[in-house]
Parts: structure tokens; C-alpha cells; sequence
């Protein structure tokens, strides 16, 4: 099989192409081997998927990530600004599930309020066990972490000291 995002065919070494049909997906996998991404969604998120690359479009921050099993921990994939105010995140080869968070958002309010700072301050102090997903959304500067730089950078944009972009905090000029 050779295949684009769109179609796949049978192409001879001579050029000659046959049977060139669009993907028929099932469970996310078209029976030439491509497969289509997945995404799971956390609140209420616009996006469309082509290929590995998810376009977000929505007023707040998103983070798009992907499982690690080794790390056990979400990956964040780099937000790639469209000119259309929209923002896109390509998966790399091999992955098949991503998740979109609200940056910020973790209670799935989606809102930045100063519950989901009293989220991360209860995990910090050992209170709570958030899912991997509420984490995800908690580590406002995607270094990995969740920590007191995460709480202080929510409680900073709640107050309006820091604006939350779509690959980092950002300090207000």
C-alpha cells in the first residue's frame, strides 16, 4: 500500500497507480495500515483532526498531549500558530491517542478560577490524587511537573499578572 492522510492505492515501481480509494476507518485503523488518530477531550473543545496533526480552536489555552506508559506522564505537543486564530499540534509517527486539555483547568470547569488553584494546592500538600488528565491540565508551564510554579503561575493569571498561551506563561508587559 502506498498512502497520503486522505487515500490509499496500490502503486507499481513503474509509477502505475490502482485501486485508489479514501481511508475506511475501523477503531481508528483503515485496513491499507494508516491510522487515525483518536482524541480524547476534556471540557467543551473545537478541533479537527488531519492525519497525526489536531487543529484546536477555542477562546482559553489548550494543551494537546500523548500518553507516556515509560514516564507515566502526558507529553506536550508544541502548538504551531495558524493564521486563522487557530492552533495545530501534529502527533508524532506512531502515536494513536491524544488528549486536549484547558491549560489550567483542573476541575473541567472550563474556567480558570480559584478552585483549580485549590486543586493543585491540595495535591501539593497530598490531599488528593488527580487523574493523569487533571495533572495534565495543572502543569500550566509543560515542564512535566506539577508544582508550587504551576500554582503561583494560575494564581498570577487569575489576578492578571500572566496571561496563559498556548506553549507557555507568559508575563504580562
Amino acid at each position: 500500500w502506498v498512502r497520503d492522510d486522505a487515500n490509499h492505492w496500490h502503486e507499481c515501481v513503474c509509477g502505475a497507480v490502482e485501486g485508489k480509494a479514501a481511508h475506511a476507518y475501523t477503531d481508528g485503523k483503515c485496513d491499507c495500515g494508516a491510522i487515525w488518530l483518536i482524541v480524547h477531550v476534556r471540557g467543551n473543545v473545537s478541533y479537527t483532526v488531519n492525519g497525526q496533526t489536531v487543529t484546536v480552536t477555542h477562546d482559553i489555552p489548550c494543551r494537546v498531549g500523548y500518553w507516556d506508559e515509560a514516564s507515566r506522564k502526558y507529553v506536550v505537543i508544541t502548538a504551531v500558530t495558524n493564521d486563522n486564530s487557530s492552533y495545530s499540534f501534529t502527533a508524532p509517527d506512531g502515536i494513536t491517542v491524544v488528549q486536549i486539555v484547558i491549560a489550567g483547568d483542573t476541575n473541567g470547569d472550563e474556567r480558570i478560577t480559584a478552585a483549580d488553584v485549590a486543586r493543585v494546592n491540595a495535591y501539593l500538600q497530598g490531599k488528593t490524587s488527580p487523574s493523569a488528565e487533571e495533572l495534565f491540565a495543572a502543569d500550566v508551564n509543560s515542564d512535566g511537573l506539577v508544582n508550587d510554579t504551576d500554582k503561583m503561575y494560575l494564581s498570577d493569571a487569575i489576578l492578571g499578572k500572566k496571561t496563559l498561551d498556548w506553549n507557555m506563561v507568559k508575563g504580562v508587559q
